[in-house]
């Protein structure tokens, strides 16, 4: 269907919306002819990220991890390729460092045995809280006191905006380390190629330089300050100002 009638609609269109600037790179790519209708709208996420006050931080952590820091792991289908992988990451970050931090594994649409096998068999399963995001906590609760977050989607799925919400709520992030990402993220993401090493060398820069992590908690609410409903509004009416759409 797409192959069929999206060349003629984007043709006929006066216009094109798009969320984020690598997808008017990849429909251009295909269809020259489209090159200058794109308009970048950006992403919207609602008021349900934003940094959470510290009081509020404290309780959670008292209640999810024993009052300890942790990393924050979403478990999904895009994300189940590498989550042993992250696994194995924290058990370096952990032998080096012999840090408390632990890793909290969010799982949404998958099970811990579709991503993880035998992880009773984890060295370090004793420092993995595993849980149902939708069940016991809530997710942007979970993003706003983790210490940073690591989503690594796997390369078959490639680009994901779910960084932003993180960064939204004053969360460091550890994603993967591809140029759609690097047009998303800009300078405010650690970029780790998917090998435990990389992933384990960011955790290890977040946690031994906190200066540097406040950094990156600052360049993300930078970045996303303008992923707001009225921020789009008025780059939607500002599209609409200067063509002619009849």
């Amino acid at each position: 269907y797409k192959r069929k009638y999206f060349p003629k609609i984007s043709k006929a269109a006066t216009g094109l919306l798009v969320r984020q600037e690598y997808m008017a790179g990849q429909v251009a790519g295909k269809y020259p002819v489209v090159k200058e209708k794109f308009h970048w709208m950006g992403e919207y996420f609602f008021d349900l990220y934003h940094p959470m006050p510290w009081e509020a931080k404290t309780g959670l952590l008292e209640n999810l991890t024993g009052g300890i820091e942790y990393f924050l792991c979403v478990g999904m289908p895009a994300t189940r390729a590498n989550i042993t992988t992250v696994l194995k990451a924290f058990s370096l970050f952990k032998k080096r460092l012999k840090s408390s931090l632990r890793l909290v594994l969010a799982l949404q649409d998958v099970s811990l045995e579709q991503c993880v096998k035998d992880f009773r068999l984890y060295k370090y399963r004793d420092d993995v809280i595993v849980i149902n995001e939708y069940q016991q906590h809530s997710y942007p609760q979970l993003l706003a006191a983790a210490y940073a977050v690591i989503y690594m989607p796997s390369e078959i799925t490639g680009y994901s905006e779910r960084g932003l919400p993180a960064m939204q709520s004053g969360t460091p992030v550890i994603t993967i380390n591809k140029p759609e990402h690097h047009l998303l993220y800009k300078d405010a993401a650690l970029f780790s190629d998917t090998d435990d090493k990389s992933i384990a060398d960011n955790m290890m820069l977040l946690y031994k330089d906190e200066a540097l992590r406040k950094d990156y908690i600052q360049k993300g609410l930078e970045l996303t300050k303008e992923s707001t409903l009225p921020a789009m509004a008025n780059r939607l009416w500002q599209t609409i100002s200067v063509r002619d759409f009849k």
